[in-house]
C-alpha cells in the first residue's frame, strides 16, 4: 500500500471510528434522557470553623500529603527513574491516541447532550434555551475537521458562557474542564506545552473545587452516595465523605505536577469515574466522558526520563497540597455567601 493510500485508509479509519462514536451517543441519550438532579441548598453548608475544626480532616490531608510526597522523591531515587524510563515509552508508543481519546469524548458528550436536550455541558444544567442543543451540535461536528476545531472550541466557551449565565459560578466552578477543553482547542498556535498546563489546571481546579463539596456539604453528598456508594468507596458514616474528598482532592491536586505523581492522579482518577459510571448505570456518561478523555489524555503525556531539581522539592508539593486545599474551602465559602448575599 502507497503512502497516499495508507494516510486515505488512517483517515477514513478515524472518521468511522467517530461516526460509531456518535451513533452510540445518540443511542445512549435516547435510553436514558436526561436526569434531574436535586437542587442545591447553600444555606445547609457546614461552617468554616467546623470544617477547618474537623481532625479526621487534617489526619487525612496529612496522609495524602505524605503520599504527594512519596510519590515526588520516588522520581529521583534510580529504581524511579527506570520505572519512569520505561513509562515515557510506553505513552510515546500510545502517544497516537492521545489527540483522537480527547475529540472524540468530546464529541460523544455534545452529541449525548445535543440528542438528549434539555441540558448545557453536564445532565444538571439544565436549561430550556432551544439554542444550546444547536451549539452542542454544530461544535460536535466541527471537531471532526482539524482546521474546525478553534472554532469548537470558540462554541463550548459560549455554552460555558449560557450554563454560568443561567446557574451562577458557584456550579460552574466544577465544570471547569470544558474552559481547559476550548482553551486547547481555540488556540492551536500556542506552544503545546501551554495548551496542556491550561488543561492541567482547569481540570485540577474542577476536581478540588467537587471534593471540598463532600466537606462543606455532607447532607446532599450522603444522599447522593445512598444511591450511588461508589462516591464513599462503600464506607459508610461522615468520615467516609471526608476520606473520599481527600482521595478526590489529592488526586486532582497531582493533575497539577508533571511526572509519575501525575500519571498516577490521572489513573486512578479515570479508573474511580469509570467506576461510578458503571455503578450508576452509564446515566452520568454523557456529562463525565469529557473528563475521562482529558484524564486519560494527562496520562499518556510523557513522563520526563530525567527529573531535574532537588529531592526537598517533595516537600513543597506535600506542603503546597494542604494550602490548596484550604484556600478551595475559603473560595468556596466566598463565593456562596457573595451569591447568597
Amino acid at each position: 500500500m502507497s503512502p497516499a493510500n495508507s494516510q486515505t485508509f488512517t483517515f477514513a479509519r478515524r472518521r468511522a471510528s467517530a461516526l460509531l462514536g456518535v451513533g452510540a451517543a445518540l443511542l445512549l441519550s435516547a435510553a436514558i434522557g436526561t436526569p434531574s438532579n436535586e437542587p442545591r441548598d447553600y444555606a445547609r453548608y457546614v461552617p468554616v470553623p467546623h470544617v477547618l475544626a474537623n481532625p479526621t480532616l487534617w489526619s487525612l490531608l496529612a496522609a495524602g500529603a505524605a503520599i504527594a510526597w512519596l510519590l515526588h522523591s520516588a522520581q529521583f531515587s534510580a529504581a524511579g527513574t527506570t520505572f519512569a524510563f520505561r513509562l515515557s515509552r510506553l505513552q510515546q508508543r500510545c502517544a497516537i491516541w492521545r489527540g483522537p481519546l480527547l475529540i472524540n469524548s468530546t464529541i460523544f458528550c455534545l452529541t449525548a447532550l445535543a440528542a438528549a436536550g434539555r441540558a448545557i455541558l453536564a445532565p444538571e444544567l439544565a436549561t430550556a434555551d432551544a439554542s444550546a442543543r444547536w451549539l452542542q451540535a454544530a461544535a460536535a461536528i466541527a471537531l471532526f475537521w482539524h482546521r474546525g476545531r478553534p472554532f469548537a472550541g470558540v462554541l463550548i466557551a459560549l455554552l460555558f458562557a449560557m450554563a454560568a449565565r443561567e446557574h451562577g459560578p458557584v456550579p460552574m466552578i466544577g465544570e471547569l474542564t470544558f474552559v481547559g477543553v476550548a482553551v486547547y482547542l481555540m488556540f492551536t498556535s500556542w506552544p503545546h506545552a501551554q495548551r496542556v498546563l491550561v488543561l492541567r489546571a482547569c481540570t485540577a481546579a474542577a476536581l478540588m473545587w467537587l471534593a471540598v463539596e463532600k466537606w462543606i456539604d455532607p447532607d446532599w453528598v450522603g444522599r447522593v452516595a445512598q444511591n450511588h456508594p461508589v462516591v464513599t468507596l462503600g464506607l459508610g458514616g461522615p468520615e467516609a465523605l471526608v476520606m473520599a474528598g481527600v482521595i478526590q482532592c489529592s488526586l486532582g491536586f497531582g493533575l497539577l505536577w508533571r511526572g509519575l505523581y501525575a500519571t498516577f492522579s490521572a489513573i486512578a482518577l479515570a479508573c474511580f469515574m469509570s467506576i461510578g459510571i458503571l455503578e450508576s448505570g452509564l446515566v452520568d456518561l454523557p456529562g463525565q466522558v469529557t473528563l475521562l478523555g482529558v484524564l486519560g489524555y494527562l496520562a499518556l503525556d510523557r513522563v520526563p526520563t530525567r527529573m531535574y531539581g532537588r529531592r526537598q522539592g517533595a516537600a513543597h508539593v506535600a506542603l503546597s497540597l494542604i494550602v490548596c486545599a484550604v484556600v478551595a474551602i475559603l473560595v468556596h465559602f466566598a463565593l456562596v455567601y457573595a451569591r447568597a448575599g
